[in-house]
């Protein structure tokens, strides 16, 4: 399984962002574990999503160590974005 790094920027408070990842991670039975500067996460789809993340100034940068084969790095990160957008 092939690691995805992304940056996505955000304009909102950091809490306020991984408040509302932590959030939607939690609502698909995964874990978040981390506070406002980084952190892990883990959610069981179909196989298990697990990485991290760091957060620097107004960027979220994600580091995901594992994923299900057939979820791509972009999918992921498209989902992110949309999570943070919706926050902004």
């Amino acid at each position: 399984m092939a690691s995805c790094n992304f940056i996505i920027p955000f304009n909102a408070p950091a809490d306020v962002v991984l408040a509302r990842i932590k959030e939607e991670v939690e609502k698909n039975k995964g874990t978040f574990n981390g506070n406002g500067i980084e952190g892990v996460f883990t959610i069981s789809i179909i196989g298990t999503l697990s990485g991290n993340y760091t957060v620097y100034g107004q960027e979220l940068h994600i580091s995901i160590i594992s994923k299900p084969i057939f979820i791509s790095c972009g999918q992921i990160e498209n989902f992110l974005k949309s999570q943070i957008e919706a926050v902004a």
